[in-house]
């Protein structure tokens, strides 16, 4: 193996790592998600991102209401 694969082996090992300590192993229900959502919408109206600009609130308003929109066509 040349060390450039080699070096990419790595990298992908050490992605692989990381993900492995942070993914959960139990399973999610909907309203725990639509929970998780409304909260990270709160923190944009609780000015926690203010350093951001209109446009960046304005789009992630727009993704975070497109996420709670998918969860609605799941049953529990």
């Amino acid at each position: 193996m040349s060390s450039v694969e080699s070096n990419k082996m790595s990298k992908k090992t050490h992605l692989l790592d990381l993900n492995s300590n942070i993914m959960p192993r139990n399973a999610v229900k909907k309203d725990e998600l639509e929970c998780r959502v409304l909260k990270l919408k709160n923190e944009l109206y609780n000015g926690s991102w203010s350093s951001r600009g209109q446009d960046w609130h304005d789009g992630a308003h727009t993704m975070l209401n497109r996420v709670l929109e998918m969860l609605s066509e799941y049953r529990f």
